[in-house]
């Protein structure tokens, strides 16, 4: 048996060019190498070529030892991010094309500084480790030992061959016959340098394909939509398998994550040639986690992300309860390592608080602790971690991460092939499909070597072939392959919607276009069925209900199930949350909004929070910052003199700690916007309070002041009590918190937190102030049901203070136009109120859980500031006519509402 030695391009078409062999008489025995492995086998001596790991840790190494004077006009740029990966890819382009740098350094300041570069990338390698022409130098050195070495030398499916390997091509053709070289160039064309070489024998032709067609696509993923249908329908016919099936492109990068996904849902066994995206695994979302807390900071949701991707095995997940994260406020955004302390205090967390805060102190380094940071990964996840800081700076860690590729395990043998188009070209298959035949994808624009653009080599620009060049030559060589089939597409449309013209390669070729929405001859999987049978999706449970709802939303005659009409009267889930204790929000929500109190109190439904630092606090969460830091204050105040014979330094100063400590409990539980953003607010915080407190009301005969007073249930179900606080104070209230107040005239129990009441010694005057940081309107009473607080404060007050007392009950206005602001006759709006409650809940027990005037309202000053946060839920968006008719519709079911609404 004689020796044989195929080489092709590059490790991606290794396999296959097995597998091809191995199928073919000609493959017995035979070794498949690239074609630097042939320059190593021959060159002996334990010389390889320098890998690109090999190569970036040099550069690295080489570039922190190197001064800046040394790198010259390069040191403006050499701290930036990427720097090291443009040296790294400048090197391996000055190596391929044969240019001596050392030599030519005399030519340009540039070239001198890339030599030095060399050098010292060069004294910094491991042993063994060769440049192209260092090895073809050494392999030239021992030709002599080819024919045994190597056998029959053939060059499989090749474009072209680098400048720096065609002087060994030469010379082992120079040893024929003792050593014969074939040029298999199989359907592309033969370089002219290869033509004009004496000894090299020329196998191959082109054939053009039997069948080719060409599809115009809505987009890009239409396009892998469309592909995998057609490898579906190819298989389907029964004569022919997944190993004759490729699909291609001249880039796949922007393809690959919509190939992976689409390929899953299909059930095809499609194998990437190029091997997967990391960020596709499990192990590279691990890294990718890790690397997002380091570049963008630490946050809750962050930190948990990776903690989850973490090995239950590995320190720290190991040390750490299941349930760890329930020690955290859900919302809190802990974006520092003193707010995780903070967060994490007391005895009972500390377990739970000597893990996570060395932690979070070593994550919070940033870039710098990537290294040690990476300890927290293991297995494959550890390797990714590590190739990505070899290949590129910390800062640049996650586009690194996202251009790792990890091996393939589908056997490509039995799978359909995915691959850049030169894989297809150098390994064809007889089915072929062609994706991303656009103006400026196919062929891409070639570039300039950034550090060493052509303007600088001048006559030493290397006489490469461009990747203009190798993505024409990879569609003739497809084309000319003698395939079976080669269907084409292209895009109509980008992802971004922009228009997109056609490959100047296709430009004159008639083109079928499709339909996103067409009726496929084989559906790629069982969802692309469903769409390409309408009748057969009509008939599933999904498409019943969603047409269902469909049809009710547009019946603007009748209130339907879709609009909240509930099946039975008296729900036990409505039932339930009419019979818990209410508050001035509930209660609000039930007469304004009964789906929305529906959702929030009978579902338990939330409004998502940000995951991110917010920009600023919402005026519903500055208002709870300044009732936190009013109670605090006036709770420290009331353990001296009291708030009533306080001077207005006292208050300052009590002001000013409660701050601080309202400040710290807040960020423990809360998001926060940034540091600068954040002060900036406490400030505008600390001035709302001390407005608040300064202001001047007459004071009651023989005056006491309590602030954040319980009923009903001892707080506010809306308001849950602040969490962790650190001023203990034993402080009297003038009742029983837990007391029931029932609404007269309804079964509705209610309860709260009123921000402060003064009562008069002898218990005979109370004054109910509720503190408001909004816009004033001095001229509303109940509004509609907006303004609840008054009424509802007024009368728990008179029912639990014995006496009853003279209530005046109104809403402080701190910032702008500072008042107070009373309600008019307590005493008749009560009754009012009530009349409205009784009706809503008769309507909610008989099934009416309808949109009411507040459905969908965001905030804006034309609906009065009034915002419903679950209005993502309602099927039509807030405004539209849909929308409108159908609050008109609900309008007519109780007049006593409807007309309550518009009450001022």
């Amino acid at each position: 048996m004689s020796r044989r030695t195929v080489v092709v391009g590059d490790a991606a078409e290794l396999d296959a060019a097995r597998l091809d062999l191995a199928r073919s008489d000609r493959g017995h025995g035979a070794r498949v190498i690239p074609v630097h492995g042939l320059a190593e086998r021959l060159a002996g001596g334990f010389q390889t070529s320098i890998s690109s790991d090999d190569l970036s840790i040099a550069v690295r190494e080489a570039l922190r030892a190197m001064a800046p004077a040394a790198l010259g006009d390069l040191a403006a740029i050499c701290d930036l991010p990427g720097f090291r990966r443009s040296v790294v890819a400048s090197l391996r382009r000055a190596w391929r094309a044969d240019l001596n740098l050392a030599a030519s350094a005399d030519r340009h300041p540039r070239i001198a500084a890339m030599a030095r570069v060399e050098a010292q990338v060069m004294a910094r390698l491991p042993p063994g480790k060769a440049r192209p022409r260092d090895l073809v130098a050494a392999a030239m050195h021992r030709l002599g030992y080819a024919p045994a070495t190597v056998g029959v030398v053939e060059f499989r499916r090749l474009p072209d061959l680098d400048l720096c390997w065609r002087p060994l091509v030469k010379a082992l053709a120079a040893l024929r016959p003792s050593l014969p070289v074939i040029w298999n160039a199989g359907s592309f064309d033969v370089p002219t340098w290869v033509r004009n070489s004496h000894g090299i024998e020329i196998e191959g032709k082109q054939t053009p394909a039997s069948d080719v067609l060409t599809f115009g696509c809505g987009g890009p993923r239409h396009e892998v939509i469309e592909a995998l249908r057609w490898a579906r329908k190819t298989l389907a016919a029964g004569t022919v398998g997944p190993h004759r099936v490729g699909i291609a492109a001249a880039s796949t990068t922007p393809y690959d994550d919509m190939m992976a996904a689409l390929a899953e849902e299909s059930g095809l066994d499609v194998h990437f040639a190029h091997g997967r995206p990391a960020l596709l695994t499990p192990d590279g979302q691990a890294a990718a986690a890790l690397a997002d807390i380091l570049l963008r900071g630490l946050t809750q949701e962050r930190v948990r992300r990776l903690l989850a991707r973490l090995k239950d095995n590995r320190r720290p997940r190991k040390d750490l309860p299941q349930d760890w994260h329930r020690a955290l406020e859900p919302d809190a955004t802990l974006s520092t390592p003193e707010r995780w302390e903070l967060a994490l205090s007391g005895e009972e967390r500390k377990p739970i608080r000597d893990v996570m805060v060395p932690l979070v102190t070593m994550l919070a380094e940033g870039p710098d602790a990537a290294q040690e940071a990476g300890k927290l990964l293991d297995g494959p996840a550890a390797e990714l971690w590590k190739r990505a800081l070899t290949r590129a700076d910390p800062a640049a860690l996650d586009r690194e991460l996202a251009s790792l590729r990890v091996t393939d395990d589908n056997d490509p043998g039995k799978s359909i092939l995915w691959s850049p188009a030169s894989t297809l070209a150098a390994i064809p298959r007889p089915h072929g499909w062609l994706m991303g035949l656009n103006a400026r994808s196919w062929p891409r624009g070639s570039y300039e070597d950034p550090l060493l653009p052509d303007h600088i080599l001048g006559d030493l620009r290397p006489q490469e072939t461009s990747i203009t060049q190798a993505d024409r030559a990879s569609f003739d060589a497809i084309g000319g392959s003698g395939a079976a089939v080669v269907a084409r597409s292209f895009s109509r449309r980008g992802p971004d919607g922009r228009k997109l013209g056609r490959s100047p390669l296709i430009s004159s070729v008639t083109v079928q276009h499709l339909r996103r929405t067409r009726i496929p001859d084989h559906a790629m999987s069982s969802p692309d069925r469903m769409l390409a049978r309408p009748d057969d999706f009509r008939a599933t449970p999904e498409a019943q209900a969603a047409q269902g709802c469909w049809d009710d939303w547009r019946n603007e005659n009748a209130i339907t199930a879709h609009d909240g009409r509930l099946s039975v009267a008296d729900h036990p889930a409505v039932v339930r949350a009419l019979g818990r204790v209410q508050s001035a929000t509930s209660l609000t929500t039930l007469i304004r909004n009964p789906i929305g109190f529906t959702w929030r109190y009978a579902l338990g439904m939330r409004a998502p929070q940000p995951d991110e630092e917010p920009l600023g606090l919402d005026a519903r969460a500055f208002g709870d910052l300044v009732h936190g830091v009013l109670e605090e204050a006036v709770l420290r105040l009331e353990q001296g003199s009291g708030l009533g014979s306080a001077t207005e330094a006292e208050i300052l100063t009590a002001i000013s700690a409660s701050a601080d400590d309202v400040a710290k409990r807040w960020q423990t539980a809360h998001p926060v916007p940034p540091s600068r953003v954040w002060g900036h607010q406490l400030e505008q915080a600390r001035e709302t309070a001390s407005a608040a407190l300064l202001f001047q009301l007459p004071a009651l005969p023989g005056q006491r002041v309590f602030v954040e007073v319980p009923f009903g249930s001892g707080q506010d179900p809306d308001r849950p009590a602040p969490r962790g606080r650190t001023l203990a104070v034993s402080r009297p209230l003038p009742w029983a918190p837990n007391a029931s107040v029932p609404v007269p005239g309804t079964t509705l129990l209610v309860g709260g937190r009123i921000d402060r009441l003064d009562l008069s010694g002898t218990g005979d005057q109370a004054r109910v102030i509720d503190y408001k940081t909004g816009r004033r309107r001095p001229d509303v009473q109940l509004n509609g049901g907006r303004e609840l607080q008054r009424c509802l404060y007024a009368y728990a007050v008179g029912a639990l203070v014995s006496g009853p007392p003279t209530v005046e009950s109104g809403l402080l206005h701190s910032r702008g136009d500072a008042g107070f602001d009373t309600l008019a006759a307590p005493d008749e709006a009560l009754p009012k109120l009530a009349g409205v409650l009784a009706a809503a809940v008769s309507g909610m027990r008989a099934g009416l859980c309808l949109p009411g005037v507040a459905a969908g309202t965001s905030g804006t000053a034309a609906e009065k500031y009034e915002r419903d946060d679950l209005a993502f839920a309602h099927p039509a968006a807030p405004g539209t006519t849909l929308m409108r008719k159908k609050v008109a519709a609900t309008a007519e079911l109780d007049h006593a509402i409807v007309t309550f609404w518009a009450e001022p």
